[in-house]
């Protein structure tokens, strides 16, 4: 889809007697014979810095706020993220990475028409330019070409000589660019929005509610671990009573084999949290308040997104930073923290597995 055109009418001629008035018309006409000819690398290449950088931040703009859609519409019927991606051009910038080398010049390949300009006779040798206006007061000079046709086009003087804006001049008056431009300010300002509401959610019957009951407690002097254990699922809890049970073999194992000194064997088996504990939350609080503690969260790391069917009571909380965090929700109707399980057999139950032999 191409959806920009020019309408270039003058020819070569001009009243002006500034000095660099020969440079800007040679500037002007390889800027027009590159478009005249499809020749958009030429074009690319005498633009100037700031016009390039727009068309590129555009484009960046764009895909940074398509990148929020399925995050911002999740849940929502696939047909509105796809008007949502179109409205954000997808068919114009959508494979394109404003990153990648050659961007900018695949990007005018997709802006400006070639095939619509008119560039007939007429149009190249009969219409003459109004006047050529340049302002030294101003760093770099600028010169302002006005055609009788109408035209407004810019130049810039750079230490390698004059340089077009026809690309910013096409970028600020381009109705469809300017409301995808908008449409990417909304979707941020939405996606912010919503991530303010999702920080102050304390509802535990809502999966960011209940992460955020996480990250609350891990801020408490010392963690909250009460409200901490709560928040996990069953299949983590009975990961820590299993371990603990574990333990007391350990312990009686080694109790067979010491007579004395037991505390420092214990010590020395990385076991003396699992001997002082008397339950499963005492194991948890102990943890918490050793090295080898993994909070299930991350305090400083609030919710943006949820990904996954809420019906299905199986969801993820996708972090700010890109993190996801899996939720379950009980039979109370309120989400708890998944998949913490695998961490706590690996950090609490090794040692406890070393010391009974189990591998």
């Amino acid at each position: 889809m191409r959806i920009l055109t020019l309408a270039l009418a003058f020819s070569m001629t001009c009243c002006a007697a500034h000095p660099d008035e020969p440079a800007i018309k040679e500037a002007l006409k390889t800027a027009f014979t590159a478009l005249q000819g499809g020749d958009l690398a030429t074009l690319w290449g005498v633009s100037d810095e700031r016009s390039r950088a727009q068309l590129l931040d555009l484009a960046r703009q764009l895909r940074n706020a398509r990148s929020k859609i399925d995050q911002l519409y999740s849940g929502e019927p696939d047909v509105t993220k796809e008007l949502a991606h179109e409205a954000l051009g997808s068919a114009i910038f959508g494979d394109i990475d404003p990153s990648s080398d050659g961007a900018g010049i695949a990007l005018l390949k997709r802006l400006v028409s070639t095939e619509q300009l008119n560039f007939d006779q007429h149009a190249v040798d009969g219409i003459n330019a109004r006047d050529i206006t340049v302002d030294e007061n101003v760093s770099p000079w600028r010169a302002v070409v006005h055609t009788t046709a109408g035209e407004r086009l810019t130049f810039v003087k750079h230490a390698d000589g004059w340089q077009t804006r026809i690309l910013s001049d096409l970028l600020d008056k381009h109705p469809v660019l300017m409301a995808m431009a908008t449409n990417a300010k909304s979707i941020d300002a939405a996606v912010g929005e919503r991530q303010e509401t999702w920080r102050a959610q304390r509802d535990p019957k809502l999966p960011q509610g209940a992460y955020n009951l996480a990250r609350d407690a891990l801020t408490k002097k010392p963690v909250d671990t009460a409200t901490l254990f709560t928040l996990l699922d069953d299949r983590t809890r009975d990961t820590i009573k299993s371990t603990l049970e574990q333990s007391r073999q350990a312990q009686k194992a080694i109790n067979r084999s010491t007579a004395s000194n037991r505390t420092g064997a214990y010590a020395s088996a990385g076991l003396t949290m699992f001997v002082n504990a008397t339950s499963d939350r005492d194991l948890y609080k102990a943890w918490s308040k050793s090295s080898s503690w993994v909070p299930p969260v991350d305090q400083a790391d609030p919710p943006a997104a949820v990904d996954g069917d809420a019906a299905s009571g199986r969801v993820e909380v996708v972090t700010k930073g890109g993190k996801r965090v899996s939720m379950t929700r009980d039979s109370q109707g309120s989400w708890r923290i998944a998949g913490h399980d695998a961490t706590i057999d690996a950090v609490l139950g090794g040692p406890v597995r070393s010391a009974i032999g189990i591998r």
